[in-house]
């Protein structure tokens, strides 16, 4: 049995223990979440070749922009995520749920840790509903999963691109 593009699917978190639904996201918004943040360009050094001639080259492995590549690392795999339980789960919070994500948000303003996510659904699911890292890791597989063509798919790909999907151009 095939899912329809648009077909939601049970998802429960194991160690968390509430139940979603998941859909399909398309590999194309976490490639534009991607391509907007663009990672940090490394420093320039100056490179003497010993003929007298120096010239600048990006130094990617200078340990500022090490620590660099690792914060940026961070945030975008941070911004994936936001993307992918935003887009890709369907959860309608209860008011139980909506008062212990006060409960929170208080707690983050008491404690001047800044501002808490924004998004309701995206706050509830990364600080509620997901009770270990397992339920995280779980979470965004079930969704890449579902997210990839379907056999059904690539196969009228194939019937409408013959050509294309098996690789030989169009004469």
């Amino acid at each position: 049995m095939s899912l329809k593009p648009n077909e939601l699917t049970p998802f429960t978190f194991k160690d968390g223990g509430y139940q979603v639904q998941i859909r399909k996201v398309s590999p194309l918004l976490v490639m534009e979440v991607q391509r907007g943040f663009p990672p940090p360009e490394p420093p320039m050094q100056e490179v003497d070749y010993g003929d007298g001639k120096k010239k600048l080259e990006p130094n990617a492995a200078h340990p500022s922009h090490l620590k660099a590549m690792k914060a940026y690392d961070t945030e975008l795999e941070l911004r994936v995520r936001r993307a992918m339980i935003q887009f890709g789960v369907v959860y309608t919070l209860t008011d139980d749920d909506k008062q212990r994500l006060k409960e929170i948000r208080d707690y983050w303003a008491e404690n001047k840790m800044g501002e808490l996510e924004k998004n309701d659904l995206v706050a509830f699911i990364s600080y509620v509903a997901i009770g270990s890292p397992d339920d995280m890791n779980e979470l965004i597989e079930t969704i890449m999963r579902r997210s990839q063509p379907t056999e059904m798919a690539v196969k009228q790909a194939a019937e409408l691109f013959p050509d294309t999907i098996q690789g030989t151009p169009a004469q």
